[in-house]
């Protein structure tokens, strides 16, 4: 493989897709757009049950607007629509309940890195969430344990996904460059 942004996981991933379903990219097609589907409906359904029908019917719009363009194609959309989606709903789920719950920051944490691994992305949206969840866990973190999930949860996260990513670009993508994949280079 070669990726001129560094990411590879997106080759090995369709490739995967295609070993998968034999090589029908059709049928790769219609389960990655009945994918988008379903966490777009559960977007909207989680949005409907805590902001209310006019918020959701605005990103089930949104989500429309967006996924006409990309789908049946090849494309890394499509992936960072859905990680970026499952991202959404665990981040909204922290934010509401207000209550510091490691699964919760672990799944956000986990789907939005994976999605900046597949999708360009500005950097600094990880350290300012990062720092958020302080402010908004601030009364919770009485404890150092507390303190030291908080900060070490989005941390490994950040690592493993990031030294997966290195290791899976030596081994098939030599001659990609290794720089972040952020959002200045693919413009």
């Amino acid at each position: 493989f070669y990726s001129p942004k560094g990411r590879i996981l997106y080759p090995i991933f369709y490739s995967g897709l295609l070993k998968i379903f034999s090589l029908n990219s059709t049928i790769i097609q219609i389960a990655l757009a009945l994918i988008c589907a379903i966490v777009s409906f559960t977007t909207s359904l989680f949005i409907a049950k805590k902001l209310g029908g006019l918020c959701a019917v605005l990103s089930s719009y949104f989500s429309a607007d967006f996924l006409h363009e990309n789908l049946g194609g090849n494309c890394t959309e499509l992936i960072g629509f859905i990680l970026g989606s499952v991202s959404f709903i665990y981040f909204y789920r922290a934010f509401l309940e207000k209550k510091l719950n490691i699964y919760n920051l672990a799944l956000f944490f986990f789907a939005l890195i994976l999605a900046f691994v597949f999708r360009p992305a500005p950097i600094i949206i990880f350290p300012v969430f990062i720092i958020g969840f302080f402010i908004l866990f601030h009364g919770q973190l009485k404890t150092r344990e507390k303190f030291f999930k908080l900060l070490m949860t989005p941390l490994i996260i950040f690592i493993t996904i990031f030294s997966m990513n290195a290791v899976l670009k030596q081994k098939y993508s030599k001659e990609s460059p290794s720089g972040f994949n952020n959002v200045i280079d693919s413009w």
